[in-house]
């Protein structure tokens, strides 16, 4: 949803990095209390349409809960990687009405689920008070999250830093696309766009593309917009916007293009510019939409902090979704899970992080991870970061993952130690010494294993961070009032990055299997 074709418009400014190198490198400077992972926001809701879109025409032969199962396959791609995750779902305050058509008040139906499984791999879910995208650019603009996860553009229009787009398709890598901040619109830009070319909250000025808009854009009008919706919410003035002034302006630039910015001279979309124009609700639901204060945001404290995964619980619902069988679900989860548990305790170690609540006792974590037997690490010139092939002994995550299942003899791997690349940032040094340390030169596949740290592309430069126009908990006093010719003279969100995980080539090298059976 969003604003129809701005993803198109930001895709040139594009620049492809590898995922797990992008969470390892861009963790931001720690504050005293600030120890983990990467801080990741997922709006909920564009999970569920996405997962659920494949099977709305077959389905017979999907298995059971295809649906869930595509979204517990998702969250495996997470639970493997250096990053913590909160899930933000839409609450009781978001439209009633978007793009014209009445909003079902009820959740999805296959929220209960999700929760259960975001749950039991130990990342949050919390609720918004309005719209989940807005709440999770606050988020985002506030620095309780380092970066967003969704494919609705409208959470750039409210002022998200950092925007990941999607998980990628079946045996695609995992890249990352980074959009430089001088080539990002600014804001002003943004909410014009999303008055004349429509949102989800608007049809917009009917004939106005997102082209047409852009151009205008350059004449200065969304940075006059911007000003003036931020001149009367300081003021109280928020629903009284003198907008005489800057609709003149509109229709001028419309009707007459003087430097050639929109292309040609529209003059019966000028004459249809009606004196009410825009309707300054949808101005304002983008300028100021309804989110939580950063103190009232109802994200435990422990966010990014502790290792609260429950395998037991994993495997519990596996076999209640899914039904798998205990050999299938030990093929599984040896595949994907059990590496994830490691690399979590391994950062749990590392990082100095609260144990939680994860069903593996605290004696069977120091046996698994004493059990290391060697170490190889090899650099990835091209990313930057470090990894490191561990050998462990995975009998007590296998033990804990069936724990509240009937007891099966086919529930044991082949093996009972598990051979995986991590990436060395999670791994504590006294940690290392306490194995034998080889290095490996070579590139080669040394692992059965799934390896989502691999990639052949550099990171992103770091960032840097400053705060967002559109979100007024950030700014100690509004954006100056600018004439309607200036050019753009606001601010925007530093830096502003847009993450495309769409991204797909031929090399399988080091994926993780999203297959659905």
């Amino acid at each position: 949803m969003g604003i129809e074709g701005l993803w198109k418009v930001v895709e040139p400014a594009m620049e492809r990095v590898d995922f797990t190198a992008f969470l390892i490198n861009h963790v931001p400077p720690s504050p005293p209390n600030r120890r983990g992972y990467y801080r990741l926001g997922v709006d909920v809701s564009v999970w569920l349409r996405q997962c659920c879109a494949p099977f709305q025409r077959a389905h017979a032969q999907a298995g059971q809960n295809p649906e869930l199962r595509t979204f517990y396959y998702r969250l495996v791609d997470l639970f493997v990687r250096p990053v913590a995750v909160v899930f933000v779902v839409d609450g009781p305050g978001r439209p009633t009405i978007k793009r014209g058509t009445r909003v079902i008040p009820k959740p999805h139906w296959l929220t209960a689920g999700a929760k259960d499984l975001v749950d039991a791999f130990g990342f949050d879910w919390i609720e918004a008070l309005g719209e989940a995208e807005a709440e999770l650019a606050s988020m985002n603009a506030q620095g309780v999250i380092d970066g967003v996860m969704s494919d609705d553009s409208d959470a750039l229009v409210f002022g998200a830093r950092i925007v990941i787009r999607n998980l990628p398709k079946k045996k695609s890598r995992v890249k990352v696309d980074t959009l430089s901040e001088n080539k990002m619109p600014p804001p002003g830009d943004l909410l014009l766009v999303a008055v004349l070319a429509g949102s989800d909250y608007s049809k917009g000025l009917e004939g106005c593309g997102i082209k047409t808009a852009l151009g205008l854009a350059r004449y200065g009008l969304g940075t006059s917009l911007l000003s003036q919706a931020w001149d009367a919410v300081y003021t109280g003035d928020g629903y009284r916007l003198p907008l005489d002034e800057w609709r003149d302006s509109l229709r001028y630039y419309l009707h007459h293009d003087p430097d050639g910015y929109v292309g040609r001279q529209n003059v019966v979309l000028a004459a249809s510019v009606a004196d009410d124009f825009p309707d300054i609700d949808v101005v304002m639901a983008h300028v100021r939409p309804l989110t939580t204060g950063g103190d009232c945001i109802p994200l435990d404290a422990e966010f990014g902090r502790s290792a609260r995964f429950r395998v037991a619980r994993i495997g519990q619902l596996c076999d209640k979704f899914f039904s798998w069988d205990a050999k299938k679900m030990a093929d599984k989860m040896v595949k994907s899970v059990w590496p994830g548990v490691v690399m979590r305790l391994l950062g749990a170690e590392k990082h100095g992080l609260d144990w939680a609540e994860h069903q593996i006792s605290k004696d069977d974590c120091n046996l698994i991870l004493d059990s290391i037997e060697s170490v190889k690490t090899r650099t990835r010139t091209a990313t930057g970061y470090m990894e490191r092939r561990l050998t462990v002994n995975i009998s007590p995550i296998r033990d804990a993952t069936f724990s509240l299942l009937p007891s099966s003899p086919n529930a044991t791997p082949k093996s009972s130690t598990l051979t995986t690349w991590v990436p060395a940032s999670v791994i504590a040094e006294n940690r290392v010494s306490k194995a034998r340390v080889h290095r490996d030169t070579s590139h080669r596949n040394a692992s059965h294993l799934p390896d989502p740290a691999r990639s052949s592309l550099a990171p992103s430069s770091p960032l840097r961070f400053s705060p967002s126009m559109l979100q007024p908990s950030l700014s100690p006093s509004p954006p100056p009032p600018s004439s309607l010719l200036a050019e753009y003279m606001l601010p925007r969100p530093q830096p502003s990055h847009i993450i495309d995980l769409t991204g797909n080539d031929n090399d399988d090298e080091g994926v993780i299997d999203l297959t659905l059976d």
